[in-house]
């Protein structure tokens, strides 16, 4: 529910307290999202500050226009991963050039660009559209690294999402991507919404582990607002609790009982 006008996290925050915290409680990978992080003022030292943590750092951003950020090769030499959020076809062009830009920065040519997915939300829109989506962005084209990584988001009815109206209710995508796949190569990933829906088709019509997939959140993640200072199970969730007192102990303690 972010908004234009929304205010950024306190960065001292995340770097003197959130970050300390978790790395001493045994968290290994942490992933920022907002809003935009990217045009935060200081996303490069949180970004710094986690990777000198050794964390495994990842972040979300629908900012087609990273490439052109004046710290981009730190940005992509501090980041693991990076999320971009795509639900629209005439993204594509944007996406393309993104693609592009950062494979042939000036210092790309001695270390790896960071593992780059396409992340879709199923149900906005029918799954014709999205399909047509996937099939561009999996597809090499001149000049155009296609994507190997694609995560789809389930619809989230909380905040604006509470009036959704899901477009997508069998599993003819689960087949449709199956099929995609044997003559494309490409790694699918999927949120727990989407594995607590289709949980049944998964493990017992198409083969997938039931260990691969988390159905619930708070089980082995959890989400911290750091701009309300809240900590909760999943952002899409109304139980959250404070966390303005930071310690080992406070976050360990609030994290058992989601």
């Amino acid at each position: 529910s972010s908004t234009v006008k929304g205010e950024h996290a306190d960065a001292d925050f995340i770097i003197n307290d959130i970050l300390p915290v978790l790395k001493k409680s045994g968290v290994m990978e942490i992933v920022i999202g907002g809003g935009e992080p990217t045009i935060h003022p200081r996303f490069l030292d949180i970004l710094k500050a986690a990777k000198e943590m050794k964390f495994k750092i990842g972040f979300t951003t629908k900012n087609y226009n990273l490439h052109k950020h004046p710290n981009i090769e730190q940005i992509l030499d501090n980041t693991h991963s990076i999320a971009l959020s795509i639900n629209e076809l005439s993204d594509v062009e944007e996406v393309q050039n993104f693609l592009y830009e950062i494979s042939i920065g000036k210092e790309r040519t001695t270390r790896q660009n960071p593992t780059i997915y396409a992340q879709l939300i199923l149900g906005l829109k029918p799954w014709e559209e999205t399909f047509e989506l996937v099939k561009v962005l999996t597809q090499k084209r001149e000049n155009f690294k296609s994507f190997y990584n694609i995560t789809f988001l389930g619809l989230k009815r909380f905040g604006f999402g509470v009036n959704y109206t899901n477009t997508i209710e069998d599993d003819k995508w689960i087949f449709d991507i199956k099929n995609l796949a044997k003559d494309l190569y490409f790694n699918v990933g999927i949120d727990s919404i989407l594995a607590s829906k289709y949980k049944h088709e998964l493990v017992n019509h198409h083969q997938i582990s039931y260990n691969r997939l988390t159905g619930a959140e708070g089980k082995q993640t959890c989400y911290i607002d750091a701009v309300d200072k809240k900590i909760s199970a999943s952002s899409f969730t109304k139980k959250v609790k404070d966390f303005n007192h930071v310690t080992v102990e406070n976050f360990l303690n609030l994290y058992s009982t989601f």
